[in-house]
């Protein structure tokens, strides 16, 4: 079955009990993790979106005994992402509640749960599409840039055996030739804690995930002691430097970068528990070169040639029919040159940013936005060059505001430890958005070694890292504006070029994008004369990156590179792989392999 690997490939523990699989909603059998309304739940009941439309889940399982291995072991919920709020019920014992869909839910099932016999786990959901939350691009009318809206459980739900004492949040830096490692030090005082680091490797090129044996003897790096008051502010800080292995081998720094994603693994030992997750060591940053302004990874300038990723799936909806198909679309991508990622308005499980961390791809993360979204304000006088000047007399409700403020925290503490992830988007084209200067202090503050696009696309701010420009129906001269003239200009959306493929479509009738071809002849050419008339011209004038609309056709939407079902391309990979050289060529950097 899909969906039985470690939920969490970078946060693993040896005890864990998947609980996908068979469930009950609403007294109707349902495959989870996948959400009601797609093909693949096999779910065949009503689906009800009002305020007190609740959507009851069940689910009756015995414990396996290896849970309940070891002393005093605490058992932990976890729900990666149900829509929009919801209760979780064990055993007719209330264990916790949990609002925003797109965060993970995680609850203390210790003393609740019996030993021996079956459990009955409940999760009831609620889901208005409440505008106080973020719902990204649901609708509950459909149609055009607006999708099928999803609703409950949409991401894995299993069980995690832990200690008493247990390693959370777990948040690792690198800097000065240095790793900092940071967790919920207070509950270790006096305890000892040892750090294993393996020699690097690239896992793109191992064909078997398999977890490393502790017992064998293998090349390490190792730091142990005792942990202190200390590490509470700073943390566990190992100077690599001088570092020598298990075999007397000194440490050789390789960085994770997108021609060659080195990941390090490491184990960490605390008290009791043992976790295995890895790392990889790069940095970016903004600065200027030759005049202009640039993105440095590792130092050197990098053109983000990204593609907007919205993941959407035509018998899943959500979320992929197996993990590994989030590889296959990163692999896709990479294929026509590639090298970047923009995660558009809704989070991903795990396992997408694990494939893009052993693949080399970057990830420009967008918040989901909350809010009322205004077609006349927001789309259609943008797009003909009338934007606001400023979003500070945007009034937002507290709810709302405090609700998006506490998902955009909780999805960078979420995703810091993956190397991928180098940018984030705060505001999409003015849906929902208020008060951006404030949010850009804040959110960099929390994650300074990311780069933070505050509006993406339309309304203007003065806190960025980016000059966000999104260029539809036209090729324009991209130059410098006068309020960030020394930012890199990033064309965080263009093209979105449309292309209807029979047999392949969601609606025979029905198709909405940006301009009309008839083949794939035709629109590569098209995305051709996109590139090198307005693109790569561009580059001279501080244009960093440029986002293509996007991987895929999705519902009425035909303006994909593949189809929605992904079995056809509609453009020449070739072509595509050509191109991606003739940017990175005047970006200055090396040609793809071949």
């Amino acid at each position: 079955m899909s969906w039985e690997k470690h939920p969490d490939p970078q946060l693993k523990r040896n005890r864990w009990f998947s609980l996908n699989g068979d469930w009950l909603l609403n007294g109707r059998s349902i495959k989870v993790p996948f959400c009601p309304e797609s093909k693949a739940s096999e779910f065949r009941g009503e689906i009800g979106y009002g305020k007190r439309d609740s959507l009851v889940y069940e689910k009756s399982f015995e414990l396996p005994e290896y849970m309940l291995e070891g002393d005093k072991a605490r058992l932990i919920l976890h729900a990666d992402g149900v829509d929009q709020q919801c209760l979780a019920v064990l055993n007719g014992q209330v264990v916790g509640s949990h609002r925003d869909g797109y965060l993970k839910a995680v609850f203390d099932l210790t003393g609740k749960i019996k030993p021996e016999g079956e459990n009955l786990l409940k999760i009831i959901a609620l889901d208005p599409i409440s505008r106080d939350f973020p719902y990204g691009k649901q609708k509950l009318k459909r149609g055009g840039m607006w999708y099928t809206p999803f609703s409950g459980i949409w991401k894995s739900v299993w069980l995690e055996a832990v200690p008493e004492r247990y390693i959370k949040e777990l948040k690792i830096d690198w800097a000065a030739n240095s790793v900092k490692f940071k967790f919920n030090f207070y509950d270790f005082l006096g305890q000892p804690f040892e750090i294993r680091v393996y020699r690097p490797e690239l896992k793109c090129a191992i064909q078997e995930e398999q977890d490393r044996d502790p017992e064998e003897d293998e090349e390490c790096w190792i730091v142990a002691g005792t942990v202190t008051e200390d590490f509470e502010e700073e943390g566990i800080l190992v100077p690599l430097e001088g570092l020598r292995s298990n075999l007397g081998n000194e440490f050789i720094l390789k960085k994770w970068d997108i021609d060659e994603p080195w990941l390090y693994d490491m184990e960490i030992t605390a008290a009791n528990d043992v976790i295995r997750t890895y790392y990889g060591f790069r940095t970016v940053e903004t600065s200027t070169v030759d005049g202009k302004p640039v993105v440095l990874l590792n130092g050197r300038p990098v053109f983000l040639h990204g593609v907007l990723d919205q993941g959407y799936y035509e018998d899943s909806l959500c979320l992929p029919e197996s993990e590994e198909e989030y590889e296959r679309d990163i692999l896709r991508m990479k294929e026509m040159g590639f090298n970047l990622l923009r995660k558009h308005v809704k989070t991903e499980a795990d396992w997408f940013y694990y494939y893009c961390d052993i693949h080399g791809m970057l990830v420009m993360q967008d918040m989901v936005n909350s809010g009322k979204y205004r077609y006349i304000i927001d789309t259609v006088l943008p797009t003909v060059g009338v934007k606001l000047s400023d979003d500070r007399i945007r009034h937002v409700a507290d709810k709302q505001r405090k609700m998006f403020e506490n998902h955009a925290l909780g999805v960078i503490s979420q995703l810091h430890d993956h190397p991928s992830v180098i940018a984030y988007t705060i505001f999409n084209e003015g849906w929902g958005q208020h008060r951006g200067d404030s949010y850009y202090e804040k959110l960099k503050e929390q994650e300074p070694d990311r780069l933070f696009d505050t509006a993406s696309g339309w309304f203007n701010i003065r806190k960025t890292d980016f000059d966000s420009r999104h260029i539809y129906f036209r090729l324009r001269d991209v130059k410098p504006s006068k309020r960030h003239k020394n930012k890199p200009i990033f064309i965080t959306e263009c093209g979105g070029y449309s292309m209807a493929v029979s047999g392949h479509l969601f609606d025979e009738n029905k198709g909405y994008g940006y301009g009309k071809c008839n083949s794939v002849e035709e629109l590569t050419s098209k995305i051709e004369l996109l590139y090198e008339n307005m693109v790569i011209p561009g580059i001279k004038n501080g244009v960093c990156g440029c986002i293509y609309t996007q991987i895929s056709d999705i519902e009425d939407e035909i303006n994909g590179l593949y189809t929605y079902d992904r079995e056809i391309c509609k453009v020449d990979k070739n072509r595509m792989k050509e191109l991606a050289k003739r940017i990175r060529s005047a970006m200055g950097g090396k040609e793809l392999a071949d």
